[in-house]
């Protein structure tokens, strides 16, 4: 499928998903933490449009805008080559976006996340290093987001 397509359906998906199952939780006092949500329907789909162009975005954006908007967004900045490394250390089968070039815009895209979701508070916290060492930098930025 095209990168239209994808987003299309990446949106229905997560509508159902946040109707289902975050909505629900939350409203029961709990709170959810996220590895992948709207953000990451931003960077690939419109990385694969074949230029992560203003227009590609904005009718990404306009697909989810009535899913919930996430209170904190953190994002992991990795240099593509260490993520690769990362991938191949786990074993796993390589997917549809572990491209080289694909993970260098990804990357960018990333890195600029903030310009693209200006509503939304987004901190990206350096993810290379050791893992305790990423996961100190991660838990600074949430204890300053929410003191307490």
């Amino acid at each position: 499928p095209g990168w239209a397509t994808m987003a299309l359906l990446f949106a229905a998906d997560r509508m159902d998903h946040v109707e289902s199952e975050i909505e629900p939780f939350v409203v029961g006092g709990g709170v959810v933490l996220s590895d992948r949500y709207d953000a990451s329907s931003l960077a690939y789909q419109s990385v694969s449009s074949g230029a992560a162009s203003k227009d590609a975005v904005e009718w990404i954006r306009s697909l989810n805008r009535y899913v919930r908007r996430p209170e904190l967004t953190i994002v992991l900045d990795v240099p593509p080559e260490i993520a690769s490394e990362r991938r191949l250390q786990r074993g796993e089968a390589a997917q549809l976006y572990d491209q080289s070039e694909t993970q260098r815009a990804l990357a960018e895209f990333y890195r600029d996340l903030a310009r693209h979701m200006p509503a939304d508070r987004v901190v990206v916290v350096d993810g290379s290093g050791a893992v305790t060492d990423v996961q100190d930098r991660v838990w600074k930025v949430y204890e300053q987001a929410f003191p307490g």
